[in-house]
């Protein structure tokens, strides 16, 4: 999907490791992980730091809800043991 979003092998890269070249990318990815690792329990300081790189608020909750899509597709994909039928991607 990245591809067809237009990024490089570089920013696919960089993207799966949680880092961007541009400072409003790499605060979304961050929040992003910290959605995921505090499992959605984020403080206001994480909120603030995503909004003060120039998203709004809505645009952090669309954030949140890509998350949690993610998770609960994984889940779903878990429990139903689906085969993955596309190359799987690793994290170097």
């Amino acid at each position: 999907m990245a591809r067809f979003a237009g990024l490089s092998e570089i920013q696919i890269d960089a993207a799966l490791k949680g880092s961007a070249k541009e400072a409003k990318d790499a605060a979304a990815l961050k929040f992003a992980n910290v959605i995921a690792e505090k499992r959605g329990r984020i403080n206001d300081a994480n909120f603030k730091a995503v909004t003060d790189a120039g998203f709004t608020p809505g645009e952090a909750g669309e954030i949140v809800a890509h998350v949690a899509l993610n998770v609960f597709t994984n889940y779903f994909n878990n429990v139903a043991a689906t085969e993955i039928d596309f190359p799987v991607v690793t994290v170097g």
